[in-house]
């Protein structure tokens, strides 16, 4: 028995392999994405309401210092965060709300996920 013309053609199944192995490298890279955001924003609204709660600041000392940081660590994608504070008698509730887009579009238009954190923290006394 010769198997001679019967060598196939393997080029297809390496083009499938390769286009399997490519959507796994985004949607991993689209995951590391959510969570570096989620980690960003929720260290962003810690330091914006820790700042906020010492003696002497506020709700707008904490609201700039989490949107700046939320900015810094996320970029163009942090304009679509938005911060808001409140002092509620001895603690302070920061609240980000907001959407990051994705990194990588694999298949069409795919929505943007959505963000939502919130802080609280109780007030430093004052030191005399």
């Amino acid at each position: 028995m010769s198997l001679a013309g019967e060598g196939g053609y393997s080029p297809p199944a390496f083009v499938l392999l390769f286009l399997m192995l490519f959507v796994l490298v985004l949607v991993g890279a689209n995951l590391v994405v959510v969570w570096y955001a989620k980690g960003a924003v929720r260290a962003s609204l810690d330091d914006g309401a820790r700042f906020g709660a010492l003696e002497g600041n506020g709700s707008a000392e904490c609201i700039g210092r989490a949107q700046e940081s939320v900015n810094d660590l996320l970029g163009p994608a942090g304009a679509q965060i938005q911060v808001s504070c409140q002092e509620n008698g001895d603690v302070i509730e920061a609240v980000a709300i907001g959407s990051v887009p994705f990194l990588l579009q694999i298949a069409g238009p795919v929505s943007d996920f959505d963000i939502s954190h919130t802080a609280v923290i109780a007030r430093e006394p004052g030191v005399e």
